[in-house]
């Protein structure tokens, strides 16, 4: 399993969360559950900023199983990767639940107000880069989330049910 998480800016939330249950008689149930509620509420001023995040060339070459990747640059933005697995038993069940906000994309995000020195309104600058010489070989479940920018909302998710 690996799991990372790189973010430049502020107020970003980032998760990577795994649950695997495997049980060997018919009797019970084998139940893998995942519950995520992420929220942010971020009133402070920020001046001007330039964030950046980057996964680089050979990165992840040759990951293999679970790999849960967040990558963001700018403010307040939400990820989440999630895998929930649940194997034997009479009825398997696996599931991931998000809360209302993040079923709906919604995200609680504060007003994001960048001045510059003569109090008129600018930009900030954020940006993700991926290489292309990343992830070379990889296999398995393999969950990347990039954002730049403000009040992004991104998540992947897998469940897998199995019964004997």
């Amino acid at each position: 399993m690996t799991r990372v998480n790189v973010t430049a800016g502020t107020g970003n939330i980032q998760q990577n969360s795994s649950a695997i249950a495997i049980i060997s008689d018919n009797k019970n149930n084998a139940v893998a559950k995942i519950k995520s509620t992420q929220l942010t509420n971020n009133f402070a001023d920020k001046s001007r900023q330039i964030m950046s995040a980057e996964i680089g060339q050979g990165a992840f070459n040759g990951t293999r199983g679970l790999a849960s990747i967040n990558q963001s640059a700018g403010v307040d933005n939400t990820q989440l990767n999630a895998m929930a697995i649940a194997v034997g038993g009479a009825r398997p069940f696996a599931i991931v639940e998000m809360n209302e906000s993040q079923l709906l994309g919604e995200t609680q995000v504060a007003g994001f107000r960048v001045s510059s020195p003569a109090g008129d309104l600018t930009q900030d600058s954020a940006v993700t880069v991926l290489s292309t010489a990343a992830f070379q070989g990889a296999q398995g479940v393999i969950h990347l989330n990039q954002a730049a920018g403000r009040g992004n909302l991104t998540s992947n998710s897998f469940t897998m049910s199995v019964s004997k």
